[in-house]
């Protein structure tokens, strides 16, 4: 590969181009899907994995076990994040749960 100079690119670079073009790829569907779509477009990207947290959140207070199914244990999920929502189940607050999930430190994390 040659550049408008007319020296050859560093292999270094092109594999600086090639991370690029593989981010691209993967992140720009999703980030057009989102500009494009009605403000409920983002609650596709994140159903599935708020409904197992909250579940396992639920069975972990109730039963005193990390389950999703309520039989067999589990360890798919980030410590950290799980212990704060189970923190409302804990303190009996069933709304509280729903509105951790959908806040902006749900996206970060």
């Amino acid at each position: 590969m040659t550049n408008p100079t007319g020296l050859s690119a560093s292999p270094r670079r092109r594999g600086a181009h090639w991370r690029a073009i593989t981010i691209g790829a993967f992140a720009l569907p999703p980030i057009f899907d989102l500009l494009l779509s009605d403000k409920r477009a983002s609650f596709h990207y994140l159903a599935a994995d708020s409904f197992y947290y909250l579940t396992v959140a639920r069975n972990l207070v109730e039963l005193g076990s990390p389950t999703f199914d309520e039989v067999h244990l589990t360890n798919g999920f980030h410590p950290l994040w799980q212990a704060l929502l189970s923190l409302p189940s804990v303190l009996q607050i069933r709304e509280a749960s729903i509105i951790v999930s959908r806040s902006p430190l749900r996206i970060m994390v």
